[in-house]
């Protein structure tokens, strides 16, 4: 190289020539020395019939988008979005076309400064080893078969069905869901797949210390660390990692790699919908509205003249009516599939979230706090001028966890009975829940929730005139808890909540009645409003990266009280009107 740059500069000085003229003939020679043969375009390689031979079969858009991709600027790509918008075509024609450019350089190995023994490896990466290939993989293969540049220039050993070797130690091959799957591997790029899907466990041996383990972020991390470790030169990575998935909920995997796009120029996002990729006239040019909810607000069809005010705009998706049906038979799969939108869950327990939010804030809480480190803070933090109804028994509800989850406890009692109109002439008489806290106990990093601060926050409670009469524990290590409690003279046992839903049901008619008061805690509303009804299991779930430590709390809190006899007599109910819920109740559990 150095003997090329001493013949330009001697033919600079022999010769008049313009700077432009000398930085074009600079840029001849260092493409002459990189490659042996002079990369054609992307739309060249997909469409020329000596390459790809794939003419028409890309819509406009999405070529268009693929230009940009491969333009040299990026080295990661998001691709999400509706079904059916080409997130998994654009990134096996990205890969085959980073391949193609590694086939036109003379030595690659020496370019990127690697052992010329090494393998240059584009992974193929799924949930698991078999969608890998049977989705990725194997349609891959097929495209670099039908190739006539691949045939002719750089052709892949024909006797290897589990990866594709081509010449200079470069290979193409599935790779398993985890970790491991890429180790050992200079990685260039290629492609995860549905990639929002990876498993998210909760006290995993794969994480540290037993906390939380995100196959997402862990493929990710190893092959970024891998990328960023064997081929960064000046900063810049070659190749193209694609991330690929459609969308399930709010702050996934790719909403995290769209939010860091905006300030690195290096990751290419690609989220469109459906009548956004496809030629004009598909569709209908007649749309309907679709107002896409928050955390606090259901998705709807807006109605045609339905005024939106302007702080909403951004929640507004205009749609083909072509699509119309679908979003009246289910607006929640519609909005994730077809408009590519993230939704709150996939099925949602809580639909009605206007009315959890109506719940909300009726009144303070006795503690002058929401979370605590009882590590970091004292025990008794109470504002006893926030005691309502002192005489009233009170039920107390812990979640336990030690060291990686948050414990949650949470006490109330019933203010009142009620009497709800259910229609038909049906009239039940119903408890009225007050919720005197709810809060979040935070573990120490690196250290365990000290029980015996539970306890000691029990005892204060009861010293400061609560009438705590119950506290139920739903996980381990409560034994000992409970036998010192007993000795204190409360009535204290096991309760779990995911035994049955109807504990969860019984929560959420108090919430849809509006019988139940909460101080604002924005921890427990989330938890609440994120919850899902797996109905495999016929349980109540909460979803990845989300918990429902209080959820629970509160949920043993409402169903305990309501199946004690002394919250009944207290409000001296009438005994026809207590066996009319007995029966109820009974059929409930009985159905679980």
């Amino acid at each position: 190289m150095s003997d090329q740059v001493s013949i330009i500069e001697s033919f600079k000085k022999t010769y008049d020539i313009s700077d432009q003229v000398l930085a074009d003939l600079n840029d001849y020679v260092q493409m002459q020395h990189k490659y042996i043969r002079e990369p054609v375009t992307i739309r060249q390689f997909i469409e020329g019939k000596d390459y790809l031979d794939s003419k028409g079969v890309i819509y406009p858009e999405i070529m268009k988008c693929l230009e940009e991709l491969n333009s040299g600027q990026y080295s990661e790509a998001v691709l999400t979005g509706g079904i059916g918008v080409g997130k998994s075509s654009i990134a096996l024609y990205t890969s085959a076309y980073q391949l193609y450019l590694l086939s036109c350089m003379r030595n690659p190995h020496q370019e990127f400064k690697l052992d010329p023994s090494s393998e240059i490896v584009f992974i193929f990466q799924n949930l698991n080893l078999n969608l890998a290939k049977s989705i990725d993989y194997d349609r891959f293969r097929e495209l670099i078969k039908q190739s006539p540049y691949f045939q002719k220039h750089f052709p892949y050993d024909p006797n290897m069905a589990s990866e594709l070797r081509f010449p200079n130690r470069i290979i193409v091959k599935p790779v398993v869901g985890t970790v491991s799957g890429a180790i050992g591997h200079n990685v260039i790029g290629g492609l995860i797949d549905e990639i929002n899907f990876g498993q998210v466990v909760q006290k995993s041996k794969q994480s540290a210390e037993g906390g939380t383990y995100d196959q997402a972020e862990s493929l990710y991390n190893s092959l970024a660390r891998r990328r960023e470790s064997r081929f960064s030169i000046g900063g810049k990575l070659p190749g193209v990692l694609c991330l690929v998935s459609s969308k399930r909920f709010p702050g996934e995997f790719t909403d995290k790699k769209i939010e860091e796009a905006e300030n690195d120029p290096s990751i290419y996002v690609y989220d469109k919908k459906i009548w956004e990729v496809k030629p004009e006239g598909t569709f209908s040019n007649i749309t309907f509205r679709v107002f896409t909810g928050d955390m606090a607000r259901n998705p709807r069809l807006l109605e045609d003249h339905e005024v939106v005010s302007l702080t909403d705009q951004h929640l507004i998706l205009d749609i083909p009516m072509d699509f119309k049906k679908q979003f009246e038979n289910d607006i929640m799969d519609a909005l994730r599939d077809i408009g590519g939108h993230s939704i709150r869950s996939t099925h949602p327990f809580i639909i009605n979230v206007e009315k959890v939010k109506q719940c909300f804030g009726t009144h303070f809480s006795i503690l002058n706090r929401d979370s605590v480190v009882f590590s970091q803070q004292k025990v008794k933090f109470f504002r006893p001028n926030t005691f309502i109804n002192p005489h009233l028994s009170r039920f107390v509800h812990v979640d336990l966890s030690l060291n990686t989850d948050h414990t949650g406890i949470v006490m109330g009692h019933v203010s009142r009975f009620t009497e709800m109109d259910r229609g038909g002439g049906c009239i039940e008489t119903l408890p009225v829940i007050h919720i005197d806290f709810a809060l979040d106990i935070i573990p120490p990093h690196g250290g365990e929730i000290d029980f015996s601060k539970i306890l000691l926050l029990s005892y204060n409670l009861k010293e400061s005139g609560t009438s705590i009469r119950w506290v139920t524990f739903d996980g381990y290590q409560s034994a000992d808890m409970i036998q010192q409690l007993r000795r204190k003279e409360f009535k204290s046992d096991n309760q779990s909540v995911d035994k049955t839903s109807v504990p969860y049901i019984i929560l959420k008619n108090a919430l849809y009645d509006q019988r139940a008061r909460f101080p604002n805690h924005d921890r427990l509303y989330d938890e609440l409003v994120s919850l899902e009804w797996d109905g495999q299991k016929g349980k109540v779930d909460h979803r990845p990266k989300k918990s429902k430590d209080l959820a629970d709390c509160l949920a043993g809190v409402v169903f305990g009280l309501i199946r004690q006899k002394r919250v009944w007599d207290e409000h001296e109910v009438s005994v026809m009107e207590r066996r009319k819920f007995a029966e109820k109740l009974a059929l409930k559990e009985g159905a679980n």
